[in-house]
């Protein structure tokens, strides 16, 4: 009797643990089933903030990678709502592209550093910076017909990556360049617009250049059509240029020479406020330089039917000018007056410690308008001995 009941019991005892696996596995099945199902909801939804849903891709390498992004990244991934990836660690970087065969224009803006921008022979925008956390190049606008950009911009990020928006909660991303030395090349007929905020720039053998410095020097070397520069901080050198030129500094001297008219009605403008403008060969007509505690140096011809001003507030004006020239003279001064060349219909009259002038040189094809309230006007051949005394 005793040995059947324990047979009895060894068979329920067996089969209510089988009854209890079973149960075990339903229960696991459903919980497996349920987190799927809640990855599947998540994918899409916006209420499921802190958990983790995993995402499978394919590295560089071609092998696919899963990794752990919540689902708040992956709806804001497709809202666009995304950061950029962390800089690359300061170094030299490089970066190329093709453009149009006819025009591009560049435009980038600098923090710091010192920039090179020239132009070459190809059909080819490339930059490099050396120093530097990030570089990119940005189409803006491409050309209807090759399809090539006519439109760029230098950046400080790469614009290729799938990262395109920041996120709303963090700062935007600065898109000016920053490095030790910055160099870019580009077709000779481009047109390129430069900003930089600390650091000296030099810009030479392209279409136009639009130059903007808060503390650095500018140097422009053969720019064909245009050009535009000025600098808060800093000197101006203009050499071997043509076209229309305006110029300015507020603390900083002025040098242009060798500069020539392509078109009618190209002007040469120069502005300083504590600084010296000297100008040498200038071929344009339409000639004006201003400063309001400097010396304004002029040596070159006058043109047939120029219009030519020089005005300061406490400087002197000196001219050089060769001995055939021919003009009409205006001059407005508070000191002295020296001309070697001969003046006719010679007027004068005063008004307190002002002199007015006029007079005519020659046959007077051209307009000279000269003012010095404070300072004095002299007027020299070229040619003559001690020249040099002029400009000390």
């Amino acid at each position: 009797m005793g040995i059947f009941i324990k047979q009895f019991l060894l068979q329920i005892t067996h089969q209510s643990s089988l009854k209890m696996l079973l149960i075990l596995l339903v229960l696991a099945g459903s919980a497996v089933g349920q987190s799927q199902s809640t990855k599947e909801k998540c994918k899409n939804s916006k209420k499921c903030k802190g958990q983790q849903t995993y995402k499978t891709y394919k590295n560089k390498y071609g092998k696919e990678v899963r990794s752990g992004v919540s689902a708040r990244s992956n709806y804001n991934n497709q809202k666009g709502l995304v950061s950029y990836p962390r800089r690359a660690k300061a170094g030299s970087l490089e970066k190329s592209i093709q453009v149009n065969s006819k025009k591009v224009f560049i435009q980038l803006c600098v923090t710091q550093g010192k920039v090179k921008v020239n132009g070459w022979n190809r059909k080819e925008v490339r930059a490099f910076i050396n120093g530097g956390e990030g570089l990119g190049i940005r189409v803006r606008e491409k050309s209807s017909r090759d399809k090539k950009p006519v439109w760029l911009d230098v950046v400080g990020y790469n614009p290729k990556s799938r990262f395109e928006r920041r996120s709303r909660t963090r700062k935007p991303y600065n898109k000016c360049l920053s490095g030790k030395d910055i160099e870019l090349d580009v077709p000779q007929y481009a047109d390129v617009k430069l900003q930089v905020r600390s650091g000296d720039a030099s810009i030479g053998e392209i279409k136009t250049a639009k130059l903007t410095v808060i503390n650095g020097d500018i140097l422009v070397n053969n720019i064909e059509k245009r050009t535009e520069a000025h600098t808060h901080q800093g000197s101006i050198t203009i050499r071997n240029s043509g076209g229309r030129m305006s110029v300015s500094t507020t603390t900083g001297n002025i040098i242009a020479f060798n500069t020539e008219s392509n078109e009618i009605g190209d002007y040469f403008k120069a502005k300083t406020r504590s600084g010296a403008v000297t100008l040498q060969s200038i071929g344009q007509k339409e000639v004006e330089a201003s400063s309001v505690s400097g010396t304004l140096n002029y040596i070159g011809k006058i043109k047939n039917y120029g219009q030519y001003g020089f005005s300061t507030t406490n400087g002197l004006i000196n001219l050089v000018l060769p001995s055939s020239s021919s003009f009409r003279l205006t001059a407005t001064y508070g000191g002295a007056f020296q001309s070697v060349l001969p003046l006719t219909d010679l007027v004068k009259s005063r008004t307190g410690s002002i002199v007015f002038l006029t007079g005519r040189v020659g046959e007077g094809e051209a307009n000279v308008n000269l003012k010095s309230f404070n300072g004095a006007i002299r007027i020299r051949k070229q040619g003559e001995e001690r020249l040099a005394k002029l400009f000390r």
